[in-house]
């Protein structure tokens, strides 16, 4: 059984976290944050981009940057393939249209099988991004408790000054 293990964070310590989760059989880091996206990609380097999009996951060896860059690569050529078979389609739905119920009739029908034969290339969609909110923690006790035991020790320290 592997454990798989995220990083938040990738300041000055936490490369003392990686060493040591890299030291452990079973675990695998499978993601990395940070707010400065350099840093996080210095991680990224050798881990590599674990990108999920439409429920697949899809592992990218290399930085945040080169990610980017095949990410971009791959949109475009989905794009250029969507739009080359939307061209296809209408080009055999018209041939269907002008000649269903003339001479060709049976070229039409043919065309109209064909169409419903084609493995059909999604759009690309625009990425969404994911937002988390966390509500505001409640008030600890141990905060509380830190108050009190500070009160506690100025109330002591007045009344041993009053008694001198």
């Amino acid at each position: 059984m592997s454990l798989r293990a995220g990083l938040v964070g990738t300041g000055a310590i936490s490369r003392f976290h990686v060493q040591a989760l890299r030291k452990l059989a079973g675990v695998e880091i499978v993601g990395v944050t940070d707010l400065v996206r350099s840093r996080a990609d210095e991680f990224a380097v050798a881990t590599g981009v674990l990108e999920i999009d439409r429920g697949r996951g899809r592992y990218e060896k290399g930085s945040y940057s080169t990610w980017r860059r095949v990410k971009a690569e791959r949109v475009a050529a989905q794009a250029g393939a969507f739009e080359r078979q939307q061209e296809e389609l209408a080009h055999l739905q018209r041939f269907v249209d002008r000649f269903r119920y003339g001479t060709k009739a049976r070229q039409a029908q043919s065309k109209l099988k064909a169409m419903a034969r084609i493995e059909r290339v999604e759009r690309p969609t625009e990425q969404r991004s994911l937002r988390f909110d966390f509500p505001p923690p409640a008030r600890s006790i141990t905060a509380n408790a830190l108050i009190t035991m500070n009160r506690f020790k100025s109330d002591i320290r007045l009344s041993l000054f009053t008694s001198i």
